[in-house]
C-alpha cells in the first residue's frame, strides 16, 4: 500500500551512495502508494515523482535525499504525464476520465479539459508548445493558452473555465508538406522547440499505415 525510493549508487551499482549522508539509503519523507514515474531535470538537483494509486506528484531534493514538498495532484492511473523543465505547468493525460489535465503553478490553478480517450502529452523545452494525443485516432492536439478575456478559440474540443476560458485545446490540422498522421503516439521537439517530430505507431496500434512506425515533422513558429 505504500512505496519507497531508494537511492542505487550508479559507480558501485550497489544499494547505496557514495557519501553515505543517509544511512537508510531511501529517500526520507516519501510515503506515496506504487511510485511509477520519474522526472529528472537537466541541473539533476531536484527530481519529482508520480504516484500511481493516490496521483501525487512528490518533489524531490537529490542533495538533501528528502522529499521537499508536493508538486500537485494528478488523477490515478494517468496514461502519461509532461513536465518541463520550469515546473511552470504540469500537463497529465488520463483516458479513464478522458480529460487533459493541466496543473498551472504560475497562477494556483488547476484545469481539466476534456478530451476523451486522450492518453499521451508531451511538452517542448520552453513550455510553450503542449501537444496531445488520443487512443485510436490519426489527429494531434494542442494545448493553447489564451489571453486576458480572450475568447474560445473556434474549432476547440473544449476550453476551461467555460465561462472565462484560460485554455483550449485545438485539432493541428495537416499542412501541404506533412502527410496525414497515423495513430501517433509521441512527440519529441527540436532544441529550439519550435519542431516536433510526431512518432506514429500505424498498424501495429490498429492505423492504416503498412510501416511498424514513422515520424511527421511539424513547425511551430513563435
Amino acid at each position: 500500500t505504500q512505496g519507497t525510493l531508494q537511492i542505487l549508487d550508479a559507480k558501485r551499482d550497489t544499494r547505496s551512495n557514495i557519501f553515505d549522508p543517509n544511512s537508510s539509503f531511501r529517500i526520507s519523507g516519501y510515503s506515496s502508494g506504487l511510485p511509477v514515474q520519474i522526472f529528472n531535470f537537466p541541473e539533476q538537483v531536484a527530481g519529482f515523482v508520480y504516484s500511481n494509486t493516490d496521483g501525487s506528484l512528490t518533489r524531490i531534493d537529490y542533495g538533501k535525499e528528502a522529499t521537499a514538498g508536493s508538486g500537485g495532484t494528478l488523477p490515478s492511473r494517468s496514461d502519461s504525464i509532461a513536465v518541463p523543465p520550469n515546473f511552470n505547468h504540469v500537463y497529465a493525460a488520463s483516458s479513464s476520465i478522458g480529460q487533459l489535465i493541466v496543473i498551472d503553478n504560475t497562477s494556483g490553478r488547476t484545469f481539466a479539459l476534456n478530451l476523451p480517450n486522450v492518453y499521451r502529452v508531451a511538452v517542448n523545452q520552453g513550455d510553450t508548445v503542449v501537444l496531445a494525443m488520443v487512443r485510436n485516432s490519426n489527429t494531434l492536439y494542442r494545448l493553447l493558452k489564451l489571453n486576458a478575456n480572450q475568447p474560445a478559440v473556434p474549432g476547440a474540443i473544449d476550453c476551461q473555465p467555460f465561462n472565462l476560458p484560460v485554455y483550449c485545446v485545438v485539432p493541428v490540422p495537416d499542412s501541404a508538406t506533412t502527410p496525414s498522421l497515423d495513430r501517433p503516439v509521441g512527440a519529441y521537439f527540436s532544441l529550439d522547440g519550435t519542431k516536433a517530430y510526431v512518432l506514429n505507431c500505424g498498424a501495429e496500434c490498429g492505423g492504416s499505415g503498412m510501416l511498424l512506425c514513422w515520424i511527421a515533422t511539424y513547425l511551430f513558429l513563435p
